[in-house]
């Protein structure tokens, strides 16, 4: 497991080769005390390197923003971008037919006992979250609950 000095530099290296190579800005915010369970950890990793996978393949962005937090009862990923956003019902049914992506990261992330989220819309850029009760981000117990999923428009 690493500490919060090397998830920082993980997220930060990603975000620096991802302004790199696309030239889209990209703010990293890590604010999380402690150590994570290794799963809900590479659980997390992916999720963020996909969903900048899809902000620079799809979003023409201006720029991404990364934040993982651990909340009172939750540590949360959030990955939101500027770009000309979608619709987030047409993306599901695309799932399976070359565009595995979003479906992905909604499988990893619940199947480690978190939930998901995806808000988007025509030109509201996209926001992907990925959430983990306190007790399962740290390994500290098995899933609780049935893990849920939320895709739909902002409000």
């Amino acid at each position: 497991m690493e500490s919060l000095p090397g998830r920082r530099d993980r997220l930060r290296d990603q975000g620096v080769d991802f302004r790199r190579r696309t030239g889209v800005g990209c703010t990293i915010d890590v604010t999380l005390a402690g150590r994570l369970g290794s799963e809900v950890e590479t659980v997390l990793y992916r999720v963020t390197r996909e969903a900048m996978t899809n902000v620079e393949k799809h979003a023409r962005a201006g720029h991404v923003w990364v934040t993982l937090v651990g909340e009172r009862a939750a540590v949360r990923l959030e990955i939101r971008d500027d770009g000309v956003g979608f619709d987030p019902a047409a993306a599901a049914s695309r799932a399976g037919r070359d565009h595995y992506g979003l479906l992905g990261m909604r499988e990893r992330v619940e199947l480690a006992g978190g939930t998901w989220s995806l808000r988007s819309g025509p030109g509201r850029g996209a926001t992907v979250r990925a959430t983990f009760a306190h007790q399962v981000a740290h390994g500290l117990a098995a899933p609780h609950g049935r893990p849920g999923v939320t895709v739909g428009s902002p409000a």
